[in-house]
């Protein structure tokens, strides 16, 4: 699938050495894929757009899936999980998304 905006361009992908976890890797690239183009919609402005008061802020949200990535591939591939401190914040995963 093509997407305006792309982590992993296909030919980045890298093989499997056990061919039959490919499916893993092309899995995990496309899903990060789609993360990417759909923060990367998203403008400045309505980074802080709430739906409803107990909702969170679409910011929010990203920092959520940032950390939530963060600690299922640490788990996934038995490593060690990064600190906090290390993984982007929100606005400056944003900003490198759009550059």
């Amino acid at each position: 699938m093509q997407y305006e905006f792309s982590a992993i361009s296909q030919s980045e992908i890298p093989r499997a050495t056990v061919p039959l976890l490919q499916h893993a890797i092309d899995t995990y690239a496309s899903e990060i894929n789609k993360v990417y183009a759909t923060w990367a919609r998203f403008p400045e402005a309505q980074m802080d757009f709430r739906p409803h008061p107990k909702s969170m802020t679409v910011r929010d949200v990203m920092k959520h899936e940032l950390l939530s990535q963060r600690r299922f591939f640490s788990e996934f591939l038995s490593s060690p999980e990064p600190p906090a401190s290390e993984v982007l914040s929100a606005a400056q995963y944003r900003e490198r998304l759009v550059e």
